[in-house]
């Protein structure tokens, strides 16, 4: 009986921390004075976003405890939702529009938009991770659709390896502008890093539709499509890119190496002769030769 309640008492503890935070957090929020300076509007921006990560963390928790719930306890389910639903009702209708800038005013704010870009950009160099990621979020509070910001933002979580953090961004890019090429491919990355080739897939067949003369976007389909078992494909791919990029040894590797897989000899003896000519040193130019005699 005693551990029928452990969920329940999880959930109570749940309710109470929304609680505490929808007394602190909503008196703030009904009262924005939408006329403020730019920085308190940074302080709003930075305060949702810890705000939502939390509760997705607590609705998180109460999901998984209720799986052990009878159905007397899965009502208090029900009530949480609904709690939680009508907090985020509530914000929505409660936060008001900033009012439009004057000409002075928008040039002054873009001028200082540009200086924290400019800084992020400096410390992402130096891998100073945190501090860009408060320039980066300091110009969202000031262009809360400044897709600029969120690019450097997700390129940021990229390469610092947060691929939940980074997914997240690009994937709110792509709300912002669904013509954004870069994100598709950077989500492909992600994808692909994470094992879901079919998801990778589907990124990266949007992005080179979007942007068909990057022969990056190539080579990471073409790497998808050999992991999924379609080298037919894979080589189709990967001789765009070497179209786009004829001298990049990176590429003639790869379709030297897929040529192989699909028994295109006259293709792959291609390959090779070209890799041979751009990077002579190459040292997988004899193996390649090699696997060629046996096709």
């Amino acid at each position: 009986m005693i551990y029928a309640l452990i969920p329940l008492g999880i959930i109570i503890i749940c309710l109470i921390v929304i609680g505490f935070i929808i007394g602190k957090k909503l008196p703030q929020i009904t009262t924005l004075d939408v006329t403020g300076t730019p920085e308190s509007r940074a302080d709003l921006v930075k305060d949702k976003i810890v705000h939502e990560r939390l509760m997705r963390s607590l609705t998180a928790i109460s999901n998984k405890a209720v799986k052990f719930f009878s159905p007397g306890f899965k009502a208090s389910k029900k009530v949480f939702t609904s709690l939680y639903d009508k907090v985020s009702e509530l914000e929505r209708k409660s936060r008001k529009k900033i009012q439009p800038r004057t000409p002075e005013e928008k040039e002054k704010v873009e001028k200082k938009i540009e200086e924290f870009l400019a800084a992020a950009e400096a410390l992402a160099e130096t891998e100073n991770w945190k501090e860009a990621e408060g320039k980066y979020i300091d110009a969202i509070g000031l262009d809360p659709k400044n897709v600029e910001a969120y690019r450097g933002l997700a390129d940021l979580y990229f390469m610092k390896g947060d691929l939940a953090k980074a997914k997240e961004t690009f994937e709110y890019i792509i709300k912002l502008n669904s013509q954004d090429f870069d994100s598709y491919s950077h989500l492909g990355q992600i994808m692909a890093q994470q094992k879901d080739f079919k998801k990778a897939k589907e990124y990266q067949l949007k992005s080179v539709e979007l942007d068909n003369q990057a022969a990056l976007h190539y080579v990471d389909l073409a790497w998808t499509l050999r992991e999924l078992g379609e080298p037919k494909e894979a080589f189709e791919a990967a001789e765009k890119a070497v179209g786009l990029e004829p001298n990049n040894p990176r590429n003639l590797d790869l379709l030297a190496e897929l040529s192989i897989m699909t028994g295109n000899k006259k293709a792959a003896g291609e390959a090779v002769d070209k890799l041979r000519e751009v990077n002579p040193e190459n040292e997988k130019i004899e193996k390649l030769e090699e696997q060629i005699r046996k096709i």
